[in-house]
């Protein structure tokens, strides 16, 4: 493979935005012209936050929950997928060497791979870290709907921008950062 491979996690709450199509390929457009490929993780969204309910007024396990969550987050890479027609969707970290970019739908990867706990602390944002660490290429970006005060990781969890065990797998990563995709001048933040 030429070049490296750009993990980026599009996190759920962008996705009942109408600008998350545009404002997407405008921010992938500005890679055009370097050698990385990009492999395309996306959140749970809304979906998601229905199983929490279910944890709560059910009282269903954690792991029962997060393996429905992982599911679901299935079916939101197939959703990214009608916003960026003709990138495919892959079923692991490394199925996209043909392509410049592609979508990771991770229930595989998550179900015989990954080291996470299956608890809420564990979501899409640390399985995006993981997967930037195993692919050997270090480099992770998390698209959000808002960011931090702070280029502080620790204190990313704090703000309920990242899930609790969100530093534990990204700290040995090369780089992580923060974008705002919910504003036109898409801010970004280089977590330390």
């Amino acid at each position: 493979m030429n070049g490296n491979l750009r993990v980026i996690k599009v996190g759920g709450s962008l996705f009942s935005r109408s600008e998350l199509p545009q404002r997407l390929t405008q921010w992938l457009n500005r890679f055009e012209d370097d050698a990385t490929h990009n492999l395309l993780i996306a959140g749970g969204d809304g979906l998601v936050d229905c199983v929490r309910q279910w944890h709560k007024t059910h009282e269903l396990s954690e792991p029962f929950c997060h393996e429905i969550s992982l599911r679901l987050m299935s079916v939101t890479s197939r959703l990214l997928q009608q916003w960026l027609p003709g990138t495919p969707v892959v079923n692991a970290p490394l199925n996209f060497l043909n392509h410049r970019t592609a979508i990771l739908d991770c229930y595989q990867f998550a179900a015989t791979q990954s080291r996470l706990e299956a608890t809420w602390n564990t979501t899409s944002d640390s399985l995006a870290a993981e997967i930037a660490q195993t692919t050997g290429r270090g480099e992770l970006w998390l698209l959000k709907s808002t960011l931090p005060e702070t280029p502080h990781m620790q204190d990313w969890q704090a703000a309920g921008v990242v899930d609790a065990g969100f530093v534990i797998a990204a700290a040995e990563l090369e780089m992580v950062q923060l974008v705002n995709l919910a504003t036109p001048d898409l801010l970004s933040i280089r977590g330390i």
